[in-house]
């Protein structure tokens, strides 16, 4: 992960379609909360033809934005992580499970077996603790304006515009997806500080292989559960820094 030369159709194949799906998401998420305020604003006994097709505008939106999301959900993200979790295991045992390997994704001396999966998965928590944290500063900030444009709406006397903005804040796109990557952030924390451990106490066989195991069934499993696709751009903007951390960490652990 930390070579600037990687190859990674992974991403192109399957992360890529992945972001599509959610971007698409997010804005038809923010086109139903605008039509159910336009509602609400129109007067439907003198534009009833205008009403009625915000309504029809309403019903489509929210309909594709379920089909969209679960499509997301339950295809694109599952076969994303599916691939990923191959060219894992094929880098660290040198068995090809996949045609799509990726060239440069990771960056350690360690040979192919258990020690190498294991400094492998200790890279991934920390690349992604790193980019979640980074990603957090703006849904922190994003998740506070909404509260406070929540609790201003719900002290007025008509609530329909807070009944929007409740359904709008608590929805999937603003306080649950800063809540979920709350959460990834501190679980890759602690798989981080559980592998680098690992390392420093290195323990013999089966107790290594088994920790190994463990830390990685709970990264793997904190991203299926977290649902978070972490961003490219971020990535890309922070991986000579981090690498340069990366390369500190190796030398560190002797990896």
């Amino acid at each position: 992960m930390a070579n600037n030369q990687r190859h990674d159709p992974i991403r192109a194949t399957y992360y890529r379609p992945v972001e599509i799906g959610e971007a698409f998401g997010e804005w038809l998420f923010w086109i139903t909360t605008g039509l159910s305020a336009t509602l609400i604003l129109v007067d439907r006994a003198t534009h009833a033809q205008l009403y009625d097709r915000l309504q029809m505008g309403l019903v489509i939106a929210a309909v594709l934005a379920f089909i969209i999301g679960t499509a997301v959900r339950l295809y694109l993200q599952p076969r994303a992580l599916a691939a990923r979790s191959a060219d894992l295991i094929s880098q660290s045992f040198g068995v090809a499970l996949s045609h799509e390997t990726t060239v440069g994704y990771y960056n350690n001396q360690m040979p192919a077996g258990h020690r190498r999966l294991a400094a492998m998965a200790l890279e991934n928590a920390f690349f992604s603790k790193e980019i979640s944290k980074s990603m957090l500063r703006f849904e922190r900030f994003r998740a506070g304006v909404a509260l406070l444009i929540f609790i201003f709406l719900m002290r007025e006397d008509d609530l329909a515009f807070g009944a929007i903005a409740a359904a709008t804040v608590f929805g999937e796109q603003v306080i649950v997806r800063y809540l979920r990557l709350e959460w990834f952030r501190s679980r890759c924390e602690s798989i981080y500080k559980q592998l680098h451990d690992l390392f420093l106490h290195n323990p013999t066989d089966p107790t290594f292989t088994a920790e190994t195991i463990g830390g990685l069934n709970s990264y793997e499993s904190g991203k299926a559960m977290a649902g978070v696709t972490l961003s490219d751009r971020i990535f890309k903007k922070r991986n000579a820094d981090l690498s340069t951390q990366w390369d500190v960490i190796k030398q560190t652990l002797r990896l």
